[in-house]
């Protein structure tokens, strides 16, 4: 995402998150068999490929995040 076109980046990031089975983040629906840690696991690798769709100038303002 460069700042040009929010709605095909979004629409592009969550198929994306869907397909890797990340969108459980995002939609903020975390199953009741899962430990804290499975969570906090799963909420990193959404951050990841969230901050890898990112231009520089975007990326850098959530550098420090440790979470979605």
């Amino acid at each position: 995402f460069d700042g040009k076109d929010f709605a095909f980046w979004k629409m592009q990031i969550t198929d994306y998150l869907y397909s890797k089975n990340l969108h459980q983040v995002v939609e903020g629906s975390k199953l009741r068999s899962m430990t804290k840690a499975e969570w906090e696991k799963l909420d990193g690798q959404t951050l990841d490929v969230v901050r890898m769709t990112l231009a520089r100038n975007y990326a850098f303002n959530v550098l420090i995040k440790k979470m979605t």
